[in-house]
């Protein structure tokens, strides 16, 4: 993994190429809720006969600093039962969770905003005539939402970088097409022929190509050259060159990985950085460290930039992955130092309660 400069800049070259590729955002906002805790016990010695001589009983004050407290209070329903309240009693209103169990039986909640005199739950009197009754009450408090957001354009420049030299660029490959007298160089690939024109593989601004255009007068056999695999990926290449293919017409995750691959190897800046951006659809937890490799290993500046936006975004799901347990010691020191450096994630945060 580099950590050079210049290395983790686009540079001029790179971001207007990538002007001229469709707009495509990625969004991804992750929320989560900050809370308080606490619980109180409170045990009622013969229960049975106290409410029977009282019409309501207050809890002692727990949770001293904001002075909490239960009250129960006994009443008559429509129907003349006698029913027991619980009110919380409180100077802090505030939004939660309260959840009440009862001698072991199944717990009751109450889910919202809670103040003064608020009602938690009402039950049958009969429900807390014990010997021995014990409430327990745990309380969550609500405090704030707070949410990372990392917004991503694909096209990471606006289209005013386009250049003259793109257009004049689009001009040459239209003239191209237009002409058929134009010198061209007759690719040899196994049993099939691949002729292009020397003013397109020019355009490419490939050293490899430019080379081939001035030290090669009509023919030339790759066959020998190229594997398998890279001599059907090459014929790919030369049909994008040629227009008659775009890397669009290739959009599995495996074929965009094969063609920037031979992109590389022959120095076709254009087609490795649409390769790059297409790439950037297929990112998921499952495949992102494997992503990271491919991108670290050939130095595509593009694509790794928001695979570490992604890696810091879902830290928690991928390093749970075997693709992440399964990297070198090193590199994972290495990633965790970019996604230090990494400060795309816009944090939010918004309060629950306002007085």
């Amino acid at each position: 993994i580099s950590d050079k400069k210049e290395d983790e800049n686009l540079s001029k070259k790179e971001q207007t190429i990538l002007s001229c590729l469709p707009l495509h955002f990625k969004s991804y906002a992750q929320t989560q809720i900050k809370s308080t805790k606490f619980d109180f016990t409170w045990k009622i010695n013969q229960s049975s006969k106290l409410f029977k001589v009282v019409n309501q009983l207050c809890s002692p004050v727990f949770l001293e600093k904001d002075h909490y407290q239960i009250l129960i209070k006994f009443s008559h329903n429509k129907t003349n039962s006698k029913t027991a309240q619980f009110f919380m009693c409180t100077d802090k209103p505030f939004i939660g969770i309260c959840t009440i169990t009862l001698n072991s039986e199944s717990p009751k909640s109450f889910f919202g905003r809670i103040s003064n005199m608020t009602l938690l739950i009402e039950i049958s009197e009969y429900e807390l005539f014990y010997d021995m009754l014990t409430i327990y009450f745990e309380f969550e408090i609500f405090h704030k939402l707070k949410s990372n957001i990392l917004h991503t354009n694909l096209s990471s420049t606006s289209s005013t970088l386009f250049s003259k030299d793109i257009k004049s660029l689009e001009d040459s490959i239209l003239n191209e097409l237009q002409s058929k007298n134009d010198e061209s160089i007759n690719f040899i690939l196994g049993k099939e022929q691949y002729v292009v024109s020397k003013k397109l593989l020019c355009a490419t601004n490939s050293s490899y190509f430019k080379n081939i255009c001035q030290t090669h007068e009509a023919k030339i056999d790759m066959t020998n050259e190229l594997t398998l695999d890279e001599l059907e990926n090459f014929k790919i290449l030369l049909l994008i060159i040629n227009g008659l293919k775009s890397v669009s017409d290739y959009l599995s995750s495996d074929m965009l990985k094969k063609i920037f691959t031979i992109a590389d190897k022959y120095d076709v800046l254009t087609v490795k950085l649409t390769c790059e951006h297409y790439l950037i659809r297929h990112i998921k937890i499952i495949n992102a460290m494997e992503l990271i490799e491919f991108a670290f290993s050939f130095n595509a500046n593009f694509l790794k930039t928001y695979l570490i936006n992604f890696v810091k975004f879902h830290i928690k799901e991928i390093t749970n992955t075997t693709n992440f347990q399964k990297l070198p010691q090193k590199n994972i020191a290495k990633l965790m130092e970019f996604i230090e450096k990494n400060e795309t994630l816009i944090e939010t945060s918004t309060s629950l309660f306002q007085e």
